[in-house]
């Protein structure tokens, strides 16, 4: 592929790059499978990886994806602060 990204995009690289982007979604379905003490830790698991690929990826010199990244960060902040203070008598 072609781009300029600073390194070589490989199909591996990008299969790596989709698996990260899918972890949002995964979670929806993964949420509702384990038990509330596990479920909590995977949440904030899987917040803080998309945190980390959200705020060191994507184009920050264009207009869209610092609005777009800032929702997504203020959305995984709170899902932490939910995980986080999640009381077992409202599972």
């Amino acid at each position: 592929m072609e781009g300029n990204t600073g390194f070589s995009l490989t199909p591996a690289l990008i299969v790596v790059f989709s698996l990260f982007q899918a972890i949002p979604i995964a979670m929806i379905l993964v949420s509702r499978w384990f038990r509330r003490d596990v479920n909590r830790w995977l949440n904030i698991a899987a917040s803080v990886l998309t945190l980390l690929y959200v705020l060191g990826g994507g184009n920050w010199e264009g207009a869209s994806y610092p609005v777009f990244a800032a929702l997504e960060v203020v959305a995984m902040l709170g899902i932490i602060w939910l995980a986080w203070n999640w009381h077992g008598d409202e599972a």
